[in-house]
């Protein structure tokens, strides 16, 4: 009986955390998406939790559909961890690519 070859190599590892990296870029830019439907329309406090319920369900559906297409279902810590890390490094882009506009635009005035 031939048993599947369950094994996964550190390289094979480390690319699939580097693309749970890359998945958080995405979960941010959403975010953003968000936080300006937010700052143009007026909300009210239940519209902002379906946001967020919206927001966190489809950052884990992505986490699994990722897990799926590339890691033979197995969803692992690192892959959250890559997300949250991806995650946050697009928040703090773009936090720091608008106060730089804003600083600019103040300086020029």
């Amino acid at each position: 009986m031939n048993m599947p070859d369950f094994s996964v190599t550190i390289s094979q590892e480390t690319w699939l955390f580097l693309g749970s990296c890359l998945l958080g870029l995405p979960i941010g830019i959403l975010l953003d998406v968000f936080r300006l439907l937010r700052a143009i329309l007026p909300h009210h406090r239940l519209t902002v939790f379906l946001e967020d319920a919206l927001l966190t369900f489809s950052a884990c559906v992505l986490l699994q559909l990722y897990a799926s297409a590339f890691a033979r279902s197995d969803l692992r810590y690192y892959f959250a961890l890559g997300a949250f890390l991806g995650f946050l490094f697009s928040v703090l882009a773009s936090y720091l690519a608008f106060h730089c506009v804003c600083l600019a635009f103040l300086i020029s005035c």
